[in-house]
C-alpha cells in the first residue's frame, strides 16, 4: 500500500476503515510506503495491524509512494490543496507565438502531459482574462481519466454566462468573486472571498477549497493569477515547457504577453526532459521538498 490504512471510521465518510477489511481478508503480511500523518490515523493503523498478528513492513519505496501522494499529504497537515502552476512560453518568454489563429504553440505530447496531469488533479483554476479571452473547457480530452473542477477567479462576477465553464455541464465549476459566503448554482458554487493586494485573497481561495475536500489544484493561467500566485508564496510546484520558437513580433509587442515565471533558484528540479520537441523542467518549492523529506523520515 502507499499509505498507511486507516483503523477507525471519520465522521462524514461513507468508506469503511481499511485496517478491519485486512484482518477479516486473512491478510498475513503488509507492505506499507509511509505512515499517514493525520494525527487520527499516524501509526494507529499500523499497530492494529500488528496487534492482529499482521507482519508489517514499512520504508518501501517511501519517496515515490509520497510523490504520489504530495496533494492529500499537504491537505491532510494544513487544509489547503497542492499548488501546481503549469506555464508555457516561447523561447523568448512569450505565453503567446502568434495574435492570430490556432494559439497552441507547444507539442502535442507536452499537451497530452498536461491533459493527463488535469485527470489528476482535484481541480484547475484559471483567471478571469483567460476565461473570457479563450473561453476554455479544462476537460481532459487527449488522456483517459475524469474531468476536474472547474475554478475561475473573476473579482466582480463580470465574466458572460454564456462561457464553456457555465454551460457546457462537463464539470462544476467553482465561481470566486469578491464577498461572503456560498451559493449552489445551476453550474456548480458560487463562493466569495475577501480581496488582497492584487485581487482577491488566493490565501481565502485555497483555504475554502480545502474545506471542499480538493487536495491537488493546477493553475493554468494566466500570466497575472501566475505572478500573483508566486508573488504570495503559495506555489509548490511549478511545471514549465519552453517550445523552440520564438514569438511574433506584435506578440513580442502586445503588453501582457510577457510569461511571469521563472524557477527560482533554491527550488528542487524534479524532472528536466524533452517533451515533443519542447523543454519541460519540474521543479518543487523548498517548502513542499521539505514537506516529503519529513514525511519519509518518518518511516
Amino acid at each position: 500500500m502507499t499509505l498507511e490504512p486507516c483503523a477507525q471510521v471519520f465522521a462524514g465518510k461513507k468508506t469503511p476503515p481499511c485496517v478491519p477489511a485486512l484482518i477479516r481478508a486473512g491478510v498475513t503480511r503488509l507492505v506499507v510506503a509511509h505512515r499517514d500523518p493525520n494525527p487520527e490515523v499516524d501509526g494507529a493503523g499500523i499497530a492494529g495491524l500488528r496487534a492482529a498478528g499482521i507482519e508489517v513492513k514499512l520504508g518501501v519505496l517511501a519517496p515515490q509512494a509520497a510523490r504520489l501522494n504530495r496533494g492529500f499529504l499537504k491537505w491532510i497537515t494544513t487544509g489547503r490543496p497542492y499548488v501546481i502552476l503549469k506555464a508555457a512560453r516561447t523561447s523568448d518568454n512569450f505565453v503567446a507565438a502568434t495574435m492570430t489563429g490556432n494559439r497552441w504553440f507547444t507539442s502535442a505530447e507536452s499537451r497530452r502531459i498536461v491533459h493527463r496531469l488535469r485527470a489528476e488533479v482535484d481541480g484547475v483554476m484559471i483567471g478571469r482574462r483567460t476565461a473570457q479571452v479563450d473561453n476554455p473547457r479544462l476537460t481532459v480530452r487527449e488522456a483517459d481519466g475524469a474531468h476536474p473542477r472547474r475554478i475561475v477567479l473573476d473579482t466582480r462576477r463580470a465574466l458572460e454566462s454564456a462561457l464553456h465553464l457555465f454551460t457546457d455541464g462537463q464539470a462544476p465549476t467553482l465561481r470566486f468573486s469578491r464577498g461572503e459566503g456560498a451559493a449552489t448554482v445551476t453550474w456548480g458554487e458560487q463562493v466569495g472571498v475577501g480581496l488582497g493586494d492584487t485581487g482577491l485573497d488566493l490565501s481565502q481561495v485555497l483555504a475554502e477549497l480545502g474545506k471542499r475536500e480538493f487536495t491537488s489544484v493546477l493553475v493554468e493561467g494566466g500570466p497575472r493569477l501566475h505572478r500573483s500566485f508566486l508573488e504570495a508564496g503559495l506555489v509548490d510546484e511549478i511545471m514549465l515547457f519552453t517550445a523552440p520558437q520564438p514569438a511574433d513580433r506584435a506578440v513580442q509587442g502586445h503588453d501582457g504577453l510577457g510569461n511571469a515565471v521563472a524557477i527560482p533558484a533554491d527550488w528542487h528540479t524534479e524532472r528536466e526532459a524533452d517533451s515533443g520537441g519542447d523543454r519541460l523542467v519540474i521543479s518543487w518549492s523548498p517548502e513542499a521538498r521539505a514537506r516529503l523529506d519529513n514525511l519519509i523520515a518518518l518511516r
